[in-house]
């Protein structure tokens, strides 16, 4: 058994449907057999928003 890379593809849209869904979907397509994909989701990422510092709301 051969080890494949594993290769992280940054969704940058929430939107089911946005270009990023799509090029994600395209890349592992290509790299089928070869490559193993960890798609990473905007939206299961803490994202930091300076005016929710500023009302005091926490993170996490």
């Amino acid at each position: 058994m051969t080890h494949k890379p594993t290769v992280g593809i940054l969704v940058g849209s929430l939107q089911a449907d946005g270009l990023t869904s799509k090029m994600a979907a395209a890349i592992q397509t290509l790299g089928e057999g070869k490559l193993d994909f960890t798609v990473i989701k905007i939206g299961a990422l803490p994202l930091y928003n300076p005016e929710r510092d500023e009302q005091g709301v926490r993170m996490g």
